[in-house]
């Protein structure tokens, strides 16, 4: 891994950045810069997976411009994403005519219609798709994608449909946690309760099948690990 040149890291939101770039300050000497995507890419209406790595390549253009920077001082490029749910086959969804946007439990996905939810679903699943078969962006910057499921407030919360109102509240409690405690923020994505076993690609197949998307699980701790094992 090049220490000179920039990792950067995409995450969807303010409070995702918050509560994560504690990894800045954990590992200064492997120059990572946390970026938000300001929303969900793979959930965008206006994203296709004809038009997905392009996003993502302007999402860097925006960074490297913020920074002065040139294609070549990216190293590479680790996108985190939640998973929504979204891989659940359609009998898991399920209809409540008093339901406010989606709800999820560890189960099903509550919506008032259910073909929106379906075609969501179908939606993201290729785009995340599409991304997971993109090596490269500018030909030559390693990109790869790696998911909190069903959510990041899930996953470090355990709080799987959180009100908009309290995330930057739980995002600055949760790094207030673990502020000075560079292996215990570590340690809490590799531990059981919320860590998806395998390699990538292993991971990456185990949260497609059945309701595991739906699990408090994630992958990021195989990023954590390689920043610590190198």
């Amino acid at each position: 891994m090049n220490k000179r040149k920039i990792i950067l890291i995409l995450v969807e939101g303010a409070s995702d950045k918050t509560a994560l770039n504690l990894i800045e300050k954990f590992f200064d000497n492997k120059n990572l810069k946390l970026y938000t995507t300001n929303g969900d890419i793979t959930s965008n209406s206006l994203i296709t997976i004809n038009n997905c790595k392009r996003k993502i390549e302007e999402i860097v253009d925006e960074f490297r411009e913020d920074k002065k920077l040139n294609k070549a001082d990216i190293y590479q490029v680790v996108h985190l994403i939640d998973t929504d749910g979204a891989f659940i086959p359609d009998e898991y969804i399920q209809i409540d005519n008093n339901i406010s946007g989606f709800h999820y439990s560890l189960d099903n996905i509550i919506a008032k219609n259910k073909e929106q939810v379906i075609t969501r679903n179908n939606k993201k699943v290729a785009i995340v798709k599409k991304l997971l078969d993109t090596p490269n962006i500018y030909r030559k910057t390693s990109y790869r994608l790696f998911y909190m499921s069903c959510n990041l407030d899930h996953v470090l919360y355990d709080e799987i449909n959180l009100e908009a109102d309290k995330k930057v509240v739980k995002a600055f409690e949760f790094r207030k946690k673990y502020l000075k405690n560079k292996i215990d923020f570590i340690n809490f994505f590799k531990s059981e309760d919320c860590k998806a076993n395998g390699d990538y690609d292993t991971t990456w197949k185990f949260i497609q099948k059945n309701k595991n998307s739906l699990r408090r699980l994630n992958n990021w701790w195989l990023f954590l690990e390689e920043l610590e094992n190198n």
